[in-house]
């Protein structure tokens, strides 16, 4: 009985130079879509020195270490950073948590980064079939660098 056929996406095509692009192309993708959206939630949400509201309401805190305990875990206040830094308000981000304005902003220079690699990386346009007139004269001329009874290139003969 022999094996099952191997997927193409075995393990041992992942060196394929194609495969490799779509992979960074989708993280790429990935990577903007995320950024993208932190960046305008940050600006849709409305801060406050407590809470988060969204067109006027308030959304309740998310955060299981305090909601369970009533204390702040290590990360509390950065949401809160992060609309700051979408109302253009980085001093109130500082102080709401200091790693919030470096986050956001480190976020914010992805998006052209991430539109960057996405363009260079496209796929470029096949070049147009070369004309049959065009290669039939080169394989025909017996003195066309490509020709296999082309001499070699090399110094003269007749050394002074």
């Amino acid at each position: 009985m022999s094996p099952p056929a191997a997927p193409s996406h075995a393990p041992g095509r992942r060196h394929d130079a194609a495969w490799q692009r779509r992979r960074e192309r989708e993280a790429d993708v990935v990577m903007l879509v995320l950024c993208v959206g932190t960046i305008l939630l940050s600006m849709v949400l409305t801060p406050s020195d407590h809470a988060l509201h969204l067109f006027g309401r308030e959304i309740p805190s998310l955060c299981v270490f305090h909601n369970l305990t009533g204390h702040d875990c290590p990360g509390c206040g950065l949401t809160r950073s992060f609309t700051y830094m979408g109302h253009g308000r980085p001093l109130d981000a500082f102080h709401m948590h200091w790693l919030g304005p470096v986050l956001w902003s480190a976020c914010l220079f992805q998006v052209p980064w991430r539109l960057r690699l996405l363009w260079r990386s496209r796929s470029p346009v096949p070049p147009a079939a070369p004309a049959a007139s065009a290669a039939s004269a080169s394989s025909t001329s017996p003195t066309s660098p490509s020709s296999p009874t082309a001499p070699p290139p090399g110094p003269p003969s007749d050394v002074g």
